[in-house]
Parts: structure tokens; sequence; C-alpha cells
């Protein structure tokens, strides 16, 4: 069946609701009702699912990720409906692999796990309230095991409106499905790559969570050396007993068959540690000029000592937050102020004393 049949489902027929409008998701009418799709931006692969690009979806293959669940209960992957669930909830028997536990059915965790379904349509439902409206979004979805059109859960949207009008815009955060699409783009532009470590204890520095693991069996790496030079040999979908998710397939000379989360937060791209490298290394030869080795690889490390020059102190530790000036015996004592018990006291331009708990 043609795309723009399928497309009929998301307006002319009526059987799905659009997203905001016919108009908004880039669909017109022909005569008879046909729809084709003219969508109004190209699909975006740089970015997965965002509440932008879902008028470019249908057409495209969706893969629900796969995660590693505790087992502990709770726990909810993708939940997948027989029916276009409505603005008060939705009836417990549309749920496809229902967890029977919950008062509000949601599909098994990870009754789905990847699954790839053809995406049909998108479609929402919206509760609209005086100062805020949540919007539900689904993709209509289909594939062989499932024939006829599922509603596949996306997330929900709280718009805040003042005085009548928008004042802001609710971010709609998929974290579960990856379009075929976006996976395409991303190994294009990663095979091959080089990336550096940020930290060699193997910790993001944001979630605190191992970064490099081993992809047969998704352990962490305990330790990795500094700067260590990864090649980026693939963009994939890893699952294993300890570790699931997109991931870059890393190797090195000396480390093999590992693998990380698909971004690059936890990583400095080659060119910029080559760049910072050579920047570093041009500063420290100005340093070394103007004041010595020794007192060079000081300022390098942002350090300071007694006897230092307020440019030296400077050139280490960057500007103060606060400079407070106080004559003592006719003597000007000028104190650089850096944050909560850290001053540095200048008297004739020379550092004297550190303040510092």
């Amino acid at each position: 069946m043609k795309i723009s049949k399928l497309l009929l489902l998301g307006c002319g027929a009526g059987m799905l609701l659009p997203m905001v409008s016919c108009g908004n998701l880039g669909l017109t009418k022909s005569k008879g009702d046909v729809v084709v799709s003219t969508p109004a931006f190209p699909y975006d692969s740089t970015a997965n699912i965002t509440r932008d690009n879902l008028a470019s979806l249908p057409g495209q293959k969706v893969i629900v990720l796969p995660k590693i669940y505790s087992g502990k209960g709770g726990e909810t992957g993708v939940t997948l409906f027989t029916k276009r669930p409505g603005v008060e909830g939705y009836a417990n028997s549309t749920v496809v692999s229902p967890d029977k536990s919950m008062a509000v059915y949601k599909s098994k965790a990870g009754a789905f796990d990847n699954e790839v379904f053809d995406i049909v349509g998108v479609d929402s439902v919206q509760r609209v309230g005086k100062e805020e409206t949540t919007k539900f979004f689904y993709l209509v979805v289909r594939n062989d095991k499932y024939p006829v059109n599922h509603w596949m859960e996306l997330g929900e949207t709280y718009d805040l409106f003042a005085d009548g009008k928008l004042d802001e815009r609710g971010e709609l955060v998929v974290t579960d499905l990856l379009v075929d699409g976006y996976l395409q783009k991303l190994r294009g532009e990663m095979k091959g790559r080089k990336l550096v470590n940020k930290s060699t204890d193997n910790r993001s520095e944001f979630t605190l969570d191992y970064v490099v693991r081993k992809v047969g069996d998704g352990s962490p790496l305990e330790s990795l050396p500094k700067d260590h030079v990864w090649d980026v040999t693939d963009v994939a979908v890893v699952n294993t007993p300890n570790y699931a998710g997109l991931s870059y397939l890393l190797t090195s000379k000396s480390i093999k068959d590992v693998c990380s989360r698909a971004n690059e937060i936890n990583f400095i791209p080659y060119e910029d540690f080559m760049a910072d490298a050579k920047s570093d290394k041009a500063r420290m030869t100005a340093l070394i000029k103007k004041y010595g080795r020794a007192n060079a690889k000081l300022i390098s490390d942002g350090k300071v000592k007694v006897g230092f020059t307020k440019k030296m102190c400077e050139e280490a530790l960057g500007n103060p937050v606060e400079i407070v000036k106080t004559t003592v015996k006719k003597r000007v004592i000028e104190k650089w102020i850096y944050g909560p018990g850290t001053a540095l006291n200048f008297r004739s331009g020379k550092l004297v004393s550190i303040d510092a708990e």
C-alpha cells in the first residue's frame, strides 16, 4: 500500500485525528479525499523523535530499544494499544500484553523490545485546562505480527498559557524508541571517527554511570588509560544482560570489543583533543619563556605561591570575583576574592598570603 493511502487514515478518512490539524501535519486533500504527503520539512535524521519532526515520521521504521529491567515492579517499556486512546484515559482492554498489576494497565516491561514497526501515522489527544494543555502523543504503527493499526505511546507534553497566550511550549522526550533513519544517519556520521576519554575512572561526569562496557555481557571496564583514543567501528543497538541501548562500538590498539552510549558527552572528539593539546603546548612554551619552567608548571596546573605577581596569579586562576582594597599602616592591601574561603592578598603588587579553607 502506498504511503499516500496510509496517510489517508491520518486525516481524510477520519479514523486518526491529526497531531494538531491536517495543515500542520503538512497534509493536503485532493479530489476524492485522496491525501498526499507534502511535509513542511523533510525528516531530519540527525534527530530522533522530537515534537517538531513528528510530521516527517510516517513512512519511516521505528525500533523499540531494549532496556535492562530490575524485576522489582513498577517498570514499563513501550505501551501498545489496539484502539485510539481517549482524552480521559483508555480502556485496559485495549492494552497489548498488559501488566495487570497496575490499576491502569501498561504493556509488560520488555514486551516489544527490539521489534521493528512501520510508522503509518502520528496522532495525539489533548486535555485543555485554563492555564495548561496536556497533549498525549502516539505513533500509529503496524508490522507483520500486528498487521492492523496500533497506537504506540510516545509521551506527553504540557503547554502553559498566561492571559490566553502560549507562555511555555512543552518538550516531547522519547527515550525508548529509535527511528531507523536516525540510526543510519548517525552511523554514517560516526563510523570511522576517533574519540578520546574524558575520564580515567570510566565514570560519566553527568550520571556517574560507567561509560565503556564489554560488548559480550555489558560489564563495565573498571578504569581506562588517561586520554585513551578510540576508533568508532559502528553504531548499533546492543542488548546484553547488564547493559542495553543505542551504542557506539569501540576499539583501540589495546582494548577490543567494547561499547558506550551513543552520545559524545563522555568523550572529546579527537580533532578537538589534538587542537587543545597543541594550544596547551604553545601556552606552556610561552609561560616558560616568561616565568621559568617551575613557575610555568604551577600556573599551568592552576596553582599560585607567595611571591607571584598579580599577572602570574591571573594567568593561573583567572579574574577574581571581587577585589577589595584596604590600607594598613599606610600600605594598601589588595584582596582578590575567588569564592567562599579562597582569596589572595597582595602588597606592592606581590602575593603575600593566601586565604583558603
